[in-house]
């Protein structure tokens, strides 16, 4: 099937087709951090979000078929280059990157993965310098792990599992969202601050989370909007060069999300979201 025959304008999105939208091949991202595609071994920027002059001081259309080395120093690419050859990128991430913006070097949280030909680099500033190993992660939640896993029955188990999650998040609500077989949905779990309503025991349609976006999930197992009012960054050269068709960012942590979704979540009164 021609994926093109598929594509819906955004503006023509609505409750009655939203199981439609192509959103994994929306074309845009959240403006928190810059998504590149780059071409290996030669790592020269195929497509790029047009929010590079704000975050890296470089205007977006310029860095299309230039080197890396545009951003980064040469040690630091050469630490790249070592990163990339780990067949399996999820082994490695996240990484630290520094990145040039005129007379500073700014620090970078930067996730790696290949898809459909291309090496898919996502970046957002750093909140710490630090890099925080797997082992060092499980050293601060084993507390949490070893309650999970002494867990009686699977009520303890999601309930423990959403307050050690929201301890950690520091979030004002943390739910379990469980499917039924015709992908009905129903909040199984919670532990939210005592200003807010409960929405323990409510019942979703299948039609409130759409198949392609179950599939996602499926997919990627996490996604992040930490502000739902964000505007969304087009990407520079909207097509795949490699496949002349839309990037696919269904692996992608910056891709921006259904305006329907944001809507929804809106009417929720939500703020930010983080889905696991």
């Amino acid at each position: 099937m021609n994926r093109q025959s598929t594509i819906l304008p955004l503006e023509e999105v609505d409750l009655t087709n939203c199981d439609r939208e192509p959103i994994h091949i929306s074309g845009q991202i959240q403006p928190h951090g810059v998504l590149m595609a780059v071409s290996e071994p030669e790592l020269e920027i195929l497509q790029i979000s047009e929010n590079t002059q704000e975050l890296l001081g470089i205007a977006a259309k310029s860095a299309i078929g230039q080197n890396l080395s545009l951003f980064l120093e040469q040690a630091q690419l050469e630490q790249l280059k070592a990163c990339l050859l780990n067949e399996n990128l999820k082994t490695i991430n996240p990484i630290k990157i520094s990145v040039k913006k005129a007379e500073t070097i700014l620090e970078f949280d930067c996730i790696l993965h290949r898809w459909e030909g291309v090496l898919i680099i996502e970046i957002e500033l750093a909140q710490s310098l630090e890099n925080l190993s797997v082992f060092s992660f499980y050293h601060s939640v084993r507390s949490t792990v070893s309650q999970i896993q002494n867990a009686k029955n699977l009520n303890k188990l999601c309930q423990l599992t959403v307050s050690e999650f929201r301890k950690i998040t520091g979030f004002d609500r943390v739910m379990i969202y469980k499917f039924d077989s015709e992908y009905n949905g129903a909040i199984i779990a919670e532990h939210k601050a005592e200003t807010l309503s409960p929405f323990l025991g409510l019942n979703y349609p299948s039609s409130d989370i759409p198949k392609q976006a179950r599939k996602l999930y499926l997919l990627n197992w996490l996604r992040l909007i930490p502000d739902i009012n964000y505007k969304p960054v087009p990407i520079v050269s909207p097509n795949n060069p490699v496949t002349n068709q839309p990037l696919d960012l269904s692996f992608s942590v910056l891709r921006s999300v259904s305006p329907i979704h944001i809507e929804y979540l809106q009417n929720m009164g939500v703020a930010a979201t983080r889905n696991i």
